[in-house]
Formats: C-alpha cells, sequence, structure tokens
C-alpha cells in the first residue's frame, strides 16, 4: 500500500474519534440556529406588514396573481411541516444525543455482520471502507463479535483484487461474489439482487438467528468511532423493546478531499434526514424515509422481509415493510460517506432517487396506501419546488410565507453544511462561496424531478428499466 494511502488511513482514523468536547461547541452553535430560525420566520411578516404591502404591483402582477397557474406555489404549503420537522430535529438531536465511550467489556453475545456492497469501481474507497471497521470493530465488539462481508459482482483480475483489499487486514473478511447468471424469483432488480443473493446464502448455511445482526454500508462508506458506538447501544439497549431495525445520519465530510464544489450540494441531506427520520423514528417508532446504507437489522427480520423486490428504491421498500413487523429505532453515531465528484453527478444522483419513489408508487403494488398518500406528496412538493419558486419571485417575492420558507430552507442547508465538517475534518468552503453554492444546490435539486420524468416516461414507453447509475463518489 502507498504511503499516500496510508496517510489517509490515519487521518480518517483520527478524524472519525469521537470527541464530546465537539458535542459542546455543537450546542453553542445550536442556539445560533435557534436565534436565526426565529428571526427569518418573524422578519419576513414584519417587513411585509410594514414595508412591502406599500408597494404598487403592475397588471402583470395581477393577472399572475389571481390566475389558477400562480396557485400551483401554494403546494409549498405542505412543505412547512417538513420544514418543522428538520427545526425540531436538529434542535432535539443537539440537545440529548450522547455516546458512552466507556465500555467495560468488548465481548458480546451477539455478532454484528458490517456488510459492504460494490460494484468494485472504487476500490481505493473500499479499502479505506474495510480499513475503518478493522480499525473500530474490535474495540467495542472484540474480535468475535464482528465480521466484515463485501458483496460484489466478480472482477476481472480477482487476485488482484483481493491482495490489494485484504492487505494488513487484521480481522475477518469476507468476499461474496455474485454469480453473473443469478435470478431471483421476482427478478429483482440492481442492489437488491445482490443482498437477495447473500440473504440465501446466510439461510444455506443456517447463520439467521436472533443473534446475528447486519449493517449495510456503500463502497465510499467510512465507519466511525461513534458509528460502531451507537451500533452497540442500539443492540444492547433499545433491541429489548421489539425494535428489530434501525437507520441513523449519514454525513458528507469529504475526507478523501476529492473535492469542494458539490459539498454544499450535500448539506440539506443530513438536516433533511433529522427531520424525516431522527423525529418518526424516536417518538412514533416509524419513518417515511430510507436509504440503503447506515441501515441495522436482526437477522431473522430480514429472512422475513426479503430482498426479492423488483422495483427501484429496494431500500425504502424493505424499510417499509421492515417497520410493519417491528418498531423503528434509531442510531446515535454518523456514518461518513463522499458527496457526487462534480455537479453532473450530483444531478444524476437526485434522478436516481426521484425514479426510486416514482417507480415505488407507480409499480409497487403491495404499498400500503397511506404510504402510496406519503409518496404522492413527497413527489408533488418535489415537482411543485421548481413551479412555485418560479412563480412566487415573478408574482411576489416578498410574499411573506414563502419567504420564510425559503429562507429557512437556506438556513437548514448551511447548517447541514457546518454538520457535515463538524465531527470530521474536511476540505472547508469559504463563506461567499458556500453562500452561492447553497443556492446552486438548491436548484439543481428542483429540476432534478422534471429531468428524472422524462427519462422515465421514455424508458416505460420503451418497455425496457433503466440501467443502474453508479454516481461517481
Amino acid at each position: 500500500m502507498s504511503s499516500g494511502n496510508g496517510n489517509k488511513i490515519e487521518r480518517v482514523r483520527e478524524y472519525v474519534r469521537y470527541d464530546i468536547k465537539k458535542r459542546h461547541i455543537f450546542n453553542f452553535h445550536l442556539k445560533i440556529y435557534i436565534l436565526l430560525f426565529v428571526l427569518l420566520l418573524i422578519s419576513p411578516y414584519l417587513f411585509y406588514h410594514y414595508v412591502a404591502n406599500h408597494f404598487y404591483y403592475s397588471n402583470i402582477y395581477d393577472i399572475l396573481w389571481y390566475s389558477i397557474l400562480s396557485y400551483i406555489k401554494y403546494i409549498w404549503i405542505l412543505y412547512a411541516p417538513i420544514v418543522i420537522l428538520i427545526a425540531v430535529g436538529i434542535i432535539d438531536f443537539g440537545k440529548n444525543i450522547r455516546l458512552e465511550t466507556e465500555i467495560r467489556n468488548n465481548s458480546v453475545d451477539y455478532k454484528v455482520i458490517f456488510q459492504i456492497t460494490t460494484r468494485g469501481f472504487n476500490i481505493e474507497a473500499l479499502r479505506m471502507s474495510v480499513e475503518s471497521i478493522d480499525f473500530w470493530a474490535p474495540r467495542y465488539f472484540g474480535n468475535e463479535g464482528y465480521e466484515t462481508w463485501i458483496v460484489t459482482e466478480e472482477p476481472d483480475r480477482k487476485r488482484e483484487f483481493e491482495k490489494y483489499l485484504l492487505k494488513n487486514i487484521k480481522g475477518y473478511v469476507r468476499i461474496v461474489y455474485v454469480p453473473k447468471e443469478y435470478v431471483t424469483q421476482k427478478h429483482a432488480l440492481h442492489k437488491a439482487r445482490a443482498l437477495n443473493y447473500v440473504l440465501n446464502l446466510r439461510r444455506k448455511e443456517g447463520m439467521i438467528s436472533d443473534k446475528l445482526w447486519v449493517y449495510l454500508m456503500d463502497e465510499e462508506s467510512i465507519v466511525g468511532e461513534d458509528t460502531v458506538l451507537s451500533i452497540r447501544k442500539f443492540i444492547d439497549t433499545f433491541s429489548q423493546h421489539n425494535m428489530l431495525v434501525s437507520q441513523g445520519i449519514v454525513v458528507y465530510s469529504n475526507l478523501m478531499h476529492y473535492g469542494t464544489v458539490t459539498a454544499a450540494g450535500e448539506g440539506i441531506r443530513p438536516v433533511w434526514e433529522l427531520g424525516t427520520e431522527y423525529i418518526p423514528s424516536k417518538y412514533f417508532g416509524s419513518k417515511f424515509s430510507w436509504k440503503g446504507s447506515h441501515l441495522l437489522f436482526r437477522s431473522d427480520l430480514e429472512d422475513r422481509v426479503g430482498w426479492d423486490i423488483n422495483v427501484f428504491g429496494d431500500d425504502l421498500v424493505f424499510g417499509l415493510k421492515a417497520q410493519e413487523l417491528s418498531k423503528v429505532g434509531f442510531l446515535e453515531g454518523f456514518l461518513y460517506e463522499q458527496h457526487p465528484f462534480t455537479y453532473r453527478e450530483s444531478v444524476r444522483q437526485k434522478i436516481r432517487w426521484y425514479k426510486n419513489i416514482i417507480d415505488i408508487f407507480l409499480r409497487y403494488r403491495p404499498l400500503k396506501i397511506y404510504w402510496r398518500l406519503m409518496l404522492f406528496i413527497e413527489l408533488m412538493i418535489w415537482h411543485a419546488s421548481l413551479f412555485g419558486l418560479f412563480l412566487w419571485m415573478v408574482a411576489n417575492p416578498l410574499d411573506p410565507l414563502f419567504l420564510s420558507l425559503f429562507l429557512i430552507t437556506y438556513l437548514n442547508t448551511i447548517y447541514g453544511i457546518e454538520l457535515n465538517c463538524h465531527f470530521a475534518s474536511c476540505s472547508r468552503l469559504s463563506k461567499i462561496k458556500k453562500y452561492v453554492l447553497v443556492l446552486v444546490s438548491l436548484f439543481v435539486i428542483a429540476i432534478s424531478p422534471w429531468i428524472g420524468i422524462i427519462e422515465y416516461i421514455r424508458d416505460m414507453k420503451k418497455g425496457r428499466v433503466s440501467e443502474f447509475y453508479v454516481v461517481k463518489k
């Protein structure tokens, strides 16, 4: 292994060390956030009442304001509960999350499989992912309490792949190659096909039990000390209350230092998860947003749910089915991942998310009516964001409701960028560049569903399913 790679691995180990002092600094930032949130919530109404309503609007404004089309922007009101949830999530998470680092006994009576599903394209990132598990997991699970599994397609140069990947790794690593000819009963797609294969493998080997847990990761996922601490805390504490599945917040800390241009575009993601995952799972034992990494479940629950899913968004379907059988918990630690290399890759990523949601909404028949309604509302909000933003700017940019929602969304995104960089060192953006790039990233999010629906309709007319696009990150 080159010295450059060695330095990266050492940096990753150090930067993802859990530090309670950083939690205190985070709480200080939390007070600033609360102050700004209240200010942005109230000030547009005060400005509109005392200043803006005295402005004279032209006939163009009157036509747009009273036309049927202009009322599309009122769909933005559906986004208001999300804004509130995010704010509550930020405040609650900052005040209440604490992890105990002084674990006296690192021997456990269960086993955790850290399972990385990969196409094997970014072997350097994959190796760093394995290294991070090898460094942190033994400290809190012991040498016998965990395994690392890599699930992938068989590479062309298998021997070189394994030699580079496993060099100097002390823990047990198992590489599972999914046969190219493997087909599931329901013709599962892409990642679900690989996950179903490895699930069947565990079934054949008699591994399914209430003492085996599986933790899902992607190839660029970096395990931190807080990641492992939160997994152990959940299994030791919350699994006793019929919580057999759990997920946490993914942050995008650019630990590999591949660039900072698209870093601002990931600011909305951790705070979105605080609102749509942390708050619902903590207070209601259920949630409507799922992703395919930083996901922990007991193997007997996975056995009952299965991965033979023939739609995009298999992780979302798995999560919705799993919470019908179990309460949903929350992993209090982060998982550290890499943002896309370029804005093109960022757009492609969000198009893929959109296709996941609409494919489930249109084609997954077993979906319960209330979950279908939630997906419909999410799709409607996403599509309306571009129209609503345009009509708001043209018709009445000083409308207090929409100005408040926009400014608070902007504040949340800025806060998300700080969250990405707070608990792990990452390439910092200048303030001016950061504030401008946040606007660009919000525009990227707004246009993505329109590109996605065009591509989805085109693919359905041709009677084929889109190829799985691997985002470069």
